[in-house]
Parts: C-alpha cells; sequence; structure tokens
C-alpha cells in the first residue's frame, strides 16, 4: 500500500493529522513532490488550518482563491522578512534553482518576491551546505571529548603497566 494509500485510510478513518503527518514525514524523505504537497495543503485546509495548507501549497501545483487566501495567511503569520518566509517552508521545497519548480510554483515565487530567498536557502546551494547545525557541532564536540578521553585513559594505562612490568 502506498503512502498516500495510507494517508486516504487514515482520512477515512477520521485521522487527518495522522495522514497530514504521514504524508509531510514521506515528502521529508522522498524530496520535493508538487503533487504530494497539494495533497497536504488540502489536509491541511479539511483540518482548519490555513497556516500549514499555506505553508505546503506555496511551492505546491495548486491554484484557486482557496490556495492564494491559505498562503497569505501563511505569509502574515511569519512575517514579511523574504528569509523567514523561505526557512518556514519545508526543507525539501527548497530547490537551487527557480526552473526545478512548476511554471506556476515559479510565478507564485516571483510574485512575492521570494524566489531568491527560496534559492539561496536549498540544501543544495553551497552556503547552505557550509553551516554546520547545533546538534552536529554538539556531536563534533561530544566525540573530540571522548577520543580525548580514551586517549589519555590508554596513556595511562601503558604508562602503569610499563611501571609494573619494571618493578618486578
Amino acid at each position: 500500500m502506498s503512502v498516500v494509500e495510507r494517508a486516504n485510510r487514515d482520512i477515512a478513518e477520521g485521522n487527518h493529522w495522522l495522514a497530514r503527518q504521514r504524508l509531510a514525514s514521506h515528502l521529508s524523505s522522498g524530496g520535493y513532490d508538487p503533487e504530494l504537497l497539494v495533497r497536504i495543503g488540502e489536509i491541511a485546509s479539511a483540518m482548519h488550518d490555513a497556516f500549514n495548507a499555506g505553508r505546503f501549497w506555496l511551492t505546491s501545483s495548486a491554484e484557486g482563491a482557496q490556495v492564494e487566501e491559505a498562503v497569505a495567511v501563511f505569509i502574515k503569520h511569519v512575517g514579511s522578512d523574504v528569509k523567514q518566509i523561505a526557512a518556514s517552508l519545508p526543507r525539501a521545497c527548497r530547490l537551487p534553482a527557480l526552473t526545478s519548480y512548476p511554471s506556476i510554483v515559479q510565478a507564485r515565487l516571483r510574485r512575492l518576491g521570494l524566489d531568491a530567498a527560496v534559492i539561496a536557502l536549498s540544501p543544495s546551494t553551497p552556503a547552505a551546505k557550509e553551516r554546520l547545525s547545533w546538534s552536529m557541532r554538539a556531536l563534533v564536540l561530544v566525540v573530540a571529548a571522548v577520543t580525548l578521553f580514551c586517549g589519555i585513559a590508554v596513556c595511562v594505562g601503558i604508562s602503569t603497566i610499563f611501571d609494573w612490568l619494571m618493578s618486578n
């Protein structure tokens, strides 16, 4: 059973939140899919969650007054800073080139002045690749500390064994 079929089953059982989460997780692992974004936006809209509907519909191929209203709600709540709006999009929705998006999305991003900000925050943009997240920085620090501790322990152990051998 595909992820979309499972999400449809979740909706039939009244679990809209689970269906939305299931599809959003699939989007994270599967990458950009404008039709999947349409479906996630529809589910969020059915849940009366205009913010998330707009968040997913912004880079989807969805059209219409309801879509534009939801996108406006999303932008209103995030703020007018284009970098903040782009950063609030799901990572899979930030592509490295504007031409990677369907024409409707290209036009929407240009109209809203988001095209450069979304591209700049793309995970495959060199500047984005150079930044390490806080969790990665913490992991590097922990690994360095453990390595240092093990090195000291080995030196102390070797010294102790050497002293023991020399005293016998």
